[in-house]
């Protein structure tokens, strides 16, 4: 009795880690400058224009951004700002 309710707990536990499903999207690029230079540091702001969600980030060294943990839909804004320059993009 006490090895099948161990494992009837067991099997239980595992069952919510099974039908998990990770239903969230991402953005990714890279900040340039009108010389195609890599901007660092600039902060990216994303917006679901849909539901008002919004997150964001600061570009590397390299220029490279990932803002992830994104409801699916949109659409999306996509605002970049680096000091005084401010660029919006819509997807």
């Amino acid at each position: 009795m006490k090895k099948s309710l161990l494992l009837f707990l067991l099997l239980a536990s595992s069952v919510p880690g099974i039908f998990a499903q990770n239903a969230l999207g991402k953005f990714s690029g890279k900040t340039l400058d009108e010389n195609s230079e890599a901007v660092p540091g600039a902060t990216i702001i994303v917006k679901n224009e849909s539901n008002g969600f919004q997150t964001g980030g600061v570009s590397d060294v390299n220029g490279n951004f990932e803002i992830g943990d994104l409801p699916l839909g949109g659409p999306y804004t996509i605002q970049i700002t680096w000091y005084d320059v401010t660029h919006t993009c819509y997807s």
